[in-house]
């Protein structure tokens, strides 16, 4: 990697293994909910939304895409690597921070629970929001991305219909 046109080439992976850091990769599991608060967020009203379906599983693909180049750069440059879900964190944030702490080595502290608050999460079901929601499914099934679908069905069940 490059910074500057002048600089030092640094060799980033060689770099993070030679400090011996520890890579924690966030990520989203429910990548439909992430794509539709990404569109909302770009709304002024809450409104029905149409999707531009071939966008949307466009996106879901690359985030997906990128996730998997990620842990295979780490694995073939033998960095350690923890893969953590959004949700996992919002569901459960002290099994959360327990998992961080022993990938990291770090003590456990109740103390730090007192400050973590639960991050905020969408209140609204995509379905309910998105009026070619079931154009999305079916793109989504027919390249192979039904998991997403099925990732929303368990979001679905902490909210009220």
């Amino acid at each position: 990697i490059r910074f500057k046109p002048d600089a030092e080439e640094i060799d980033f992976y060689k770099d993070i293994k030679e400090r011996g850091a520890k890579v924690i990769l966030f990520h989203r599991s429910n990548r439909i909910r992430q794509y539709v608060q990404g569109v909302l967020r770009k709304q002024r009203n809450l409104a029905l939304v149409k999707l531009d379906v071939h966008a949307a599983v466009e996106s879901i693909q690359n985030s997906y895409n990128r996730i998997i180049w990620i842990k295979h750069q780490m694995e073939k440059h033998g960095i350690p690597l923890l893969p953590i879900s959004f949700e996992t964190c919002t569901s459960d944030v002290g099994m959360c921070l327990r998992t961080i702490e022993r990938f990291t080595g770090v003590e456990h502290s109740d103390a730090v629970l007192e400050h973590l608050r639960t991050p905020p999460v969408m209140e609204h079901r995509p379905k309910d929001i998105v009026s070619n929601y079931l154009d999305l499914e079916i793109e989504l099934r027919l390249k192979g991305l039904g998991r997403y679908i099925e990732e929303e069905k368990k979001a679905e069940k902490t909210l009220q219909p």
